[in-house]
């Protein structure tokens, strides 16, 4: 598990690289999808032969607090068809051998960094429900956020534009800056060592 100043190095020398979001889901008759929310396809890590699809997707923001499990809806599109076709094999699976919720995993991996195994970050869901409503250009997967808050790595939240640091030697500017990510960039000229995840656009962001 890296350390936060680990992370913060990381982002120095690596700035120009872009935070991308990967989707693995583990459907229950053996197959695995994984999808990167990118304009192309990338390997990760390299050289694994890992192959990671580039479908769009999106989720509700992840967000702390309550001590309540919370359900999640995850986004993944349907264009091409192909993900219909997952769900409807899993409903015929699910038929004959029972309902039983499918692991999904979503990972943080910056796009200068693909060769290393370990992600900026990691969260564990399980399927609490799929829905494709009409026009069917979106599965909809409902997913449950209890098992999330354990299992996070780096141990804080991926927040987009908001820094969590508090200590003089993760930020030498914390006692003065109002933490967002404009601030950061224009009054300290400092968003190499931003603390949160500005994630926006298709093709990750840039810090």
């Amino acid at each position: 598990m890296p350390s936060l100043l680990s992370i913060i190095e990381k982002q120095s020398r690596h700035g120009s690289g872009a935070y991308l979001w990967l989707l693995e889901i583990e459907l229950s008759y053996g197959e695995t999808i994984r999808v990167v929310r990118n304009t192309e396809d990338i390997e990760w890590p390299t050289g694994s032969g890992t192959i990671w699809n580039h479908i769009w997707f999106d989720f509700d923001d992840i967000q702390e607090g309550g001590g309540e499990a919370q359900e999640l809806t995850m986004r993944v599109s349907n264009v091409s068809g192909a993900m219909l076709r997952h769900v409807e094999q899993l409903e015929d699976y699910r038929k004959v051998h029972g309902r039983e919720p499918i692991p999904m995993r979503l990972i943080n991996v910056n796009s200068n960094l693909l060769a290393q195994a370990e992600p900026e970050a990691e969260y564990w869901f399980e399927e609490h429900g799929i829905d494709v409503p009409e026009p069917m250009r979106w599965v909809l997967v409902t997913v449950g956020a209890d098992r999330l808050f354990g299992k996070v790595f780096p141990a804080r939240s991926v927040l987009t534009g908001y820094c969590p640091w508090t200590q003089v030697e993760e930020c030498p500017h914390v006692a003065t800056c109002d933490r967002n990510l404009a601030t950061c960039r224009g009054t300290y000229i400092n968003s190499v060592i931003f603390g949160g995840f500005p994630v926006t656009s298709i093709e990750g962001a840039h810090v």
